[in-house]
């Protein structure tokens, strides 16, 4: 997906950290959250946590990062299979986006971790670039 990969995949660590942070996000929200707290939440110590990240900003986007990547995968899918173009366009708009959406909306913190955006504004332009190519390339 443009300049977007799913880099956690590639790295079980990663995976866990970026799984017990989005956990601990969304469960005290971005400023109360510690490292010490994303640390204990992915198993490890503190200072293994920053051979991979320099912050929890970082790790923020990460996690950013690969649910946005994730998305524009799932838009591509919907996209891609059978039945009228509006069908698939409404399954790619639920995968892509509604979907993606509703762990955080559903958080004491969600307001919190959305306003968080403009720290994410390059990776959300690459994804919005993902969808619409995926959208563009679409056969109706």
């Amino acid at each position: 997906m443009n300049q977007i990969e799913d880099t956690a995949t590639a790295d079980p660590k990663r995976v866990r950290i970026l799984d017990g942070a989005m956990k601990v996000f969304l469960a005290y929200g971005f400023s109360r959250t510690t490292m010490d707290d994303i640390a204990r939440a992915a198993d490890m110590s503190r200072p293994a946590l920053y051979l991979l990240f320099k912050n929890k900003t970082d790790i923020f986007r990460a996690i950013a990062m690969m649910i946005l990547s994730r998305s524009v995968e799932a838009a591509r899918f919907a996209l891609s299979g059978d039945g009228p173009f509006t069908e698939r366009m409404m399954r790619a708009i639920d995968e892509a986006f509604i979907s993606m959406m509703s762990a955080v909306v559903a958080s004491p913190h969600g307001a919190e971790l959305l306003d968080m955006k403009s720290s994410l504004g390059d990776l959300v332009g690459c994804w919005r670039g993902g969808l619409g190519q995926h959208i563009g390339a679409v056969r109706r």
